[in-house]
């Protein structure tokens, strides 16, 4: 990985500052003050890569007073430009994190993030050939873990030196290797029990054979019995038929006897039918001389009420229109009743408006708005001081807020550095003396006190604002309650204006209508109107004389109608009966004729019935012995079919012994040739496994690793030091364990590397992991061409610092980058290029000089 450009925004003591471009630079130290933000730096490029830094929490990262923050870095990684985005945003409730992967193709930028953050962390990680865990081992110093790698268990330095070099692929294979030997031993098994199996199947052969042998004279035997039942039933086949054919027959005749009986029955009651109208028709002819007489007499009535008629129908319509005539009067009459009615109703009706005359009220109701109105706008002015108040009240409480978070972490910083009894900065990490201590505390109770002043003041503030607020609220709720009544007040004035308008105009209309009563009620009290209604009455009256109409003779001749008006219908009567009667009596005796063919006809079917039960008692006997013989050939023939049944299964089953030994064949081929394939894979697993193949590139690397770090161990202590990597010894049971413990020879003899400590030890870290840096970039795959160096130099003395820039200066050639990051004045001029952080109240700022 070769870094290309830097940018950032909101991160930790950034806000937006320039980007840092790392092309053209080879050999630069990372320089300013404490706490500026040179490690952030570092912190950046790991974070948006693998999403970790110091920090445990995302959040944390994030500028104070900020809500997000983001990350973006180009990088070089086989001849390929990438670039990586990292967001991250407190906003909702857990807050939100987005990572963009984006790859240079031709002259612009691909996506080729993966669907989640998880995977596209893999992602880089393949692409880097490079994890956290061995970055931070290797490739950088990081400020207080210059030791990770030699303090970690001789177990846990062989597992990191392992990832250096790639074994974890041969982990892989031993997996792989595993997987496919137990897959071939479940297979063999499930071989070998399933070649048992088929063995005690086989065995059961020669008892089958002798089943089937059984099996066949059986159904030989079944075969005999059912052509012999066979033949028996034969004689006796047509039997059943026979029978039916003679029941449907009896069935036949019996059905048309009781049919040709139901007609014999129908024709006796079409006799008398017959019978009764010929009765009927001789009553009525008896009585044919009265009837006609009477009829006559019904004719002559019937001529006179059609004259009288005639003029009461002409006396009906003067009536009618007379009746029209009285009431065109009656009308007229009622109209001027109901005018005259109207014109009282009208004139009362005025004078109730006029009595109720509102001004007075309305006068006092306007006095009352005028008022309202007043206390309306002081209201609405009470209102926008309220707004205003509240905001106020909102500000001083935000400012509460934060001036107890700042207050917080002063204390807190205070109080580490008044307690602590480290040399060292708890905040900056650099040598602090008691005066520096104390001049610091002093300075934080300082502006701890000011905090507490801003603080006391905001809350006094915010206390005054809350009393005024209570009391516009109790005057706003009093202004409320008085124009609660406000609307309709307004509209009872409302009211009251448009009653005074009516009192003026019931004034002018009351006067017009007395004037236009008196008219009308002189003009109804001298019957002054409908006179040529009574004309038209007078000339009806002369008509209706005229007529002669006398209503007695009318009367009397309905009288007569009535009395005569049944001669009309028995004229009818007599007239159809002296028609029907020749036709009644031919019908009569039709249907006798019928009634006497039916009964020859019903005795000769009866005497059929009495042949054809005799024939009957015959069959049915017959019938009963050929249902006994189907019966005995059903069961013989189910006794054939079970014995060929047990035959098939014989024969299955030996079918079933020839395919299963075939199967036998095939297994014991299979089995033989899976049992090679598991010594196969069980060699492969032991070679692929810890004490193979990887134990034997450990031990490959292990010298190159020594000469590498021994090399820069050597130039640091002019060749007083040389360290020597151990990876068996021996158990106190007897036997080796494997293990990678470092051992230090010095002028006082050779040591393990836990007993030196200071500079000394610090220079054995920075040797071993300057070595795996190197080994990485030779051996690894991951083309590792930048080396990060965030410490160590306040650790040594001037001539120790001198041989660390030597050292570096001397790998130099082996990296595309080396950074060197430190706050030591007299270190900066040995290095050509100086990345400087300077710390502003917009944030932190970083220049290349």
């Amino acid at each position: 990985m070769k870094p290309i450009r830097l940018e950032l925004k909101n991160f930790l003591p950034y806000q937006v500052p320039d980007p840092l471009r790392f092309d053209g630079i080879h050999l630069a130290c990372l320089t300013g003050s404490n706490g500026a933000g040179k490690s952030s730096v570092l912190d950046a490029i790991t974070w948006v890569l693998w999403g970790v830094a110091r920090s445990k929490r995302d959040d944390e990262l994030i500028h104070q007073g900020q809500t997000e923050m983001h990350v973006q870095f180009d990088f070089e990684q086989d001849d390929v430009l990438y670039r990586v985005i990292r967001r991250r945003s407190k906003k909702g409730k857990t807050g939100s994190t987005e990572l963009t992967l984006l790859a240079m193709n031709g002259e612009q930028w691909n996506l080729i993030s993966e669907p989640s953050i998880r995977q596209t962390e893999k992602k880089i990680v393949d692409i880097l050939h490079l994890s956290y865990d061995t970055f931070i081992h290797s490739a950088f110093l990081q400020q207080g873990r210059a030791d990770a790698f030699t303090t970690r268990t001789p177990a846990e330095r062989k597992a990191i030196l392992g990832e250096i070099l790639g074994l974890e692929q041969w982990q892989k294979y031993e997996a792989a290797a595993k997987e496919r030997y137990n897959v071939l031993e479940r297979e063999v098994d499930l071989n070998r029990r399933e070649i048992e199996s088929i063995e005690a199947e086989l065995a059961k052969r020669p008892s089958l054979e002798a089943d089937k042998a059984l099996a066949e004279a059986s159904v030989r035997e079944a075969e005999a019995a059912l052509a012999l039942a066979q033949q028996r039933l034969d004689v006796v086949r047509d039997a059943p038929e026979a029978l039916r054919r003679a029941q449907t027959d009896r069935k036949d005749r019996v059905d048309r006897e009781l049919d040709l009986k139901r007609q014999q029955d129908e024709a006796e009651q079409e006799m008398a039918r017959w019978a009764g109208e010929i009765d009927a028709c001789q009553q009525i002819v008896g009585q044919r001389a009265d009837i006609e007489g009477g009829y006559e007499s019904l004719q002559s009535a019937r001529e006179a009420d059609r004259s009288l008629r005639d003029k009461l129908d002409a006396l009906t319509d003067i009536d009618r229109q007379r009746a029209d005539l009285n009431g065109q009067l009656t009308a007229a009459r009622a109209r001027l009743d109901s005018e005259i009615t109207r014109l009282e109703r009208s004139i009362d009706d005025q004078q109730a408006v006029i009595d109720a005359d509102p001004s007075a009220e309305l006068e006092s109701v306007q006095a009352e708005l005028s008022a309202l109105h007043e206390a309306e706008a002081r209201r609405e002015d009470m209102q926008r001081e309220e707004t205003l108040i509240r905001e106020e009240i909102a500000d001083r409480k935000a400012r509460l807020d934060t001036l107890e978070l700042d207050g917080g972490k002063l204390r807190k910083r205070r109080d580490t550095l008044a307690e602590t009894d480290d040399a060292n900065c708890p905040t900056c990490g650099q040598p602090l003396t008691p005066e520096h201590r104390a001049e610091m505390v002093g300075q934080l109770d300082g502006e701890l006190v000011a905090h507490r002043a801003e603080w006391v003041e905001a809350k006094a503030r915010a206390a005054e604002l809350d009393d005024r607020l209570k009391r516009h609220g109790r005057e706003l709720k009093k202004l409320t309650a008085t124009l609660a009544g406000m609307a309709k007040l307004q509209e009872r004035a409302g009211h009251l204006s448009a009653s005074a308008e009516a009192v003026a105009q019931a004034a002018s209309r009351q006067a017009e209508d007395a004037q236009q009563l008196d008219a009308l009620i002189t003009q109804r009290d001298t019957g002054d109107y409908g006179h040529d209604v009574r004309e038209a009455l007078a000339a009806l009256d002369a008509e209706a004389a005229a007529l002669g109409y006398d209503k007695g003779a009318h009367d009397a001749t309905r009288r007569t109608l009535d009395d005569y008006r049944q001669y009309e219908r028995l004229k009818v009567r007599l007239e159809s009966a002296l028609e029907q009667l020749p036709k009644f009596e031919q019908s009569r005796a039709n249907a006798e004729a019928r009634r006497d063919r039916l009964a020859t006809n019903i005795a000769a079917l009866a005497a059929e019935i009495e042949q054809i039960d005799i024939q009957l008692a015959g069959l049915e006997e017959r019938a009963r012995e050929y249902a006994e013989r189907e019966a005995e050939r059903r069961i013989q023939d189910n006794v054939r079919i079970q014995a060929t049944g047990r035959l098939a299964k014989i024969e299955q089953q030996l079918d079933t012994l020839d395919s299963r030994l075939e199967r036998r064949a095939y297994l014991d081929e299979k089995l033989a040739a899976d049992q090679h394939e598991m010594g196969l894979y069980a060699e492969l697993r032991t070679a692929f496994g810890r004490n193979g193949v990887p134990a034997m590139i450990i031990e490959s690397a292990i010298p190159e690793l020594e000469e590498l770090a021994n090399d820069l161990l050597r130039r640091m202590t002019e060749g007083r030091m040389a360290l020597r990597l151990i990876t068996q010894k021996d158990k106190v049971t007897g036997g080796v364990i494997e293990t990678l413990d470092i051992e230090i020879a010095d002028e006082l003899g050779t040591r393990s590397y836990e007993t030196f400590s200071g500079g000394e030890a610090f220079r054995i870290n920075f040797a071993l992991r300057v070595a795996l840096s190197k080994l990485l970039a030779r051996r690894a795959g991951a083309q590792l061409r930048t080396l990060f160096i965030d410490e160590g130099f306040g650790t040594q003395d001037e001539s120790g610092r001198a041989r660390l820039v030597e050292a570096i200066n001397a790998i130099q050639h082996e990296f595309d980058l080396i950074l060197v990051i430190t706050h030591i004045d007299d270190l900066r001029d040995s290095f050509p290029v100086h990345i400087v952080v300077d710390k502003t109240p917009t944030g932190s700022r970083i220049s290349i000089r």
